[in-house]
């Protein structure tokens, strides 16, 4: 069983409706994962997928701080460039419906480059038998979008999973991405590149869910207290009044 969480909170740079999430897991079925770091408890893989010449990369970390905290960090697009590597700007585009949304990245690159940017659909989903929230992410195209003076790069289907442990203590979290940057840079610079990315990520993700002012995202830590309830018994829409603390 799926469960959609209602969007009404969720401002992730994500991507967007059922058919997002099973090219998610369409484009990394079967995927022979290559070990190329184990720093810092942060494990780096990266797979080269038949056809293409970028490589698709997964990072995995225990977080110490529980689901609902990992989970509003993500999802608070007001608060990322506090944490996302190369973040210029973030900001929404429009609501799709109670559980999609469109976004706008810019990410600063070196100035030997010239930045890109990314118009992204949102989704999150939630597996109660797992259990696990998954976040994903891919682009889009969007009448709304501002138009673009940089490069317009792609983000392939992608996603965040979310996964508590230790009693709901921690919470072990695995990045899935694969990032074509388009544009004239070589290939091997952008499989550099995107080799150290999706650590920094993590890394980043770590420290700023240790940070007292960061609250618990209150749909998500609803979900995840109920996990044993019967079907149907879980409302994973917060009171429409109760905001996203921090």
């Amino acid at each position: 069983m799926i469960r959609q969480i209602t969007w009404g909170f969720l401002a992730l740079v994500a991507c967007g409706s059922p058919r997002a999430f099973a090219g998610t897991e369409e484009l990394f079925r079967g995927a022979e994962w290559e070990k190329v770091s184990d720093r810092d408890g942060i494990v780096v893989s990266r797979w080269e997928r038949p056809g293409a010449d970028l490589f698709a990369f997964k990072a995995e970390a225990v977080v110490d701080s529980p689901i609902a905290k990992v989970a509003n960090v993500i999802l608070d697009t007001d608060r990322q460039k506090e944490w996302v590597p190369n973040l210029g700007e973030a900001r929404r585009v429009r609501e799709i419906s109670p559980t999609s949304r469109v976004q706008y990245l810019h990410i600063e690159t070196p100035f030997v480059v010239k930045d890109r940017d990314f118009v992204v659909k949102g989704q999150a989903e939630y597996k109660p038998e797992e259990p696990s929230l998954f976040l994903h992410f891919a682009s889009t195209e969007d009448e709304a979008a501002p138009p673009t003076n940089k490069v317009r790069g792609e983000i392939h289907a992608s996603s965040y999973r979310l996964e508590p442990i230790e009693g709901g203590a921690k919470t072990r979290v695995t990045l899935l991405v694969n990032v074509d940057p388009k544009g004239t840079v070589p290939r091997w610079i952008v499989n550099l590149f995107q080799k150290s990315f999706p650590r920094q990520t993590l890394k980043a993700l770590r420290k700023q869910a240790s940070r007292d002012d960061v609250g618990e995202h209150p749909a998500v830590k609803a979900a995840f207290a109920r996990v044993a309830l019967p079907a149907g018994a879980v409302s994973l829409a917060a009171p429409a009044d109760e905001p996203v603390t921090r």
